[in-house]
């Protein structure tokens, strides 16, 4: 292996997020999440996640697994 090998954690802090009123999401409503990791030989990565914010209470029924 040639220098070292690096790894950085990131993680948002909820705190910040919830003091500015911002932590929590709007029913019905899509968030996009993009992030972006660069290494020290200048080669990039994104990764994007979409996410859909739906606080409707669950409807009752069975769920059924497999074939039916």
């Amino acid at each position: 292996m040639i220098g070292k090998c690096e790894h950085f954690n990131y993680t948002v802090d909820l705190n910040k997020l919830h003091i500015l009123g911002t932590h929590m999401g709007n029913h019905n409503r899509n968030y996009y999440f993009t992030l972006t990791a660069t290494n020290n030989a200048g080669l990039s990565n994104t990764e994007s996640i979409d996410i859909l914010v739906d606080d409707s209470p669950p409807e009752p029924g069975v769920v059924f697994e497999g074939k039916i």
